[in-house]
């Protein structure tokens, strides 16, 4: 079987794993915004993959969820990376 070719079969982007941290924690997105100083508007944008992280927001999110703010920008570009194939 030739596996160059596969194709996954759901891609997920930055959106998925921000609320895989927020459900964990049972956070809304109002104790996100409130906890990451991120205004809603953002955060919605970034749960529909519909922005990019900036540099300000991985950090922000880091602080939060105590992960590094180099592990969000790899999500964010690995997502992107798979979307644009």
């Amino acid at each position: 079987m030739n596996t160059n070719n596969l194709i996954p079969a759901r891609i997920l982007g930055i959106g998925y794993f921000i609320r895989e941290q927020m459900e964990y924690r049972e956070w809304d997105i109002d104790t996100l915004s409130n906890n990451s100083g991120i205004d809603i508007l953002e955060l919605n944008l970034l749960l529909n993959n519909n922005k990019i992280l900036t540099d300000e927001t991985t950090k922000s999110f880091a602080n939060v969820f105590g992960l590094s703010h180099r592990y969000w920008i790899n999500l964010d570009s690995n997502s992107r990376t798979k979307i644009s194939k």
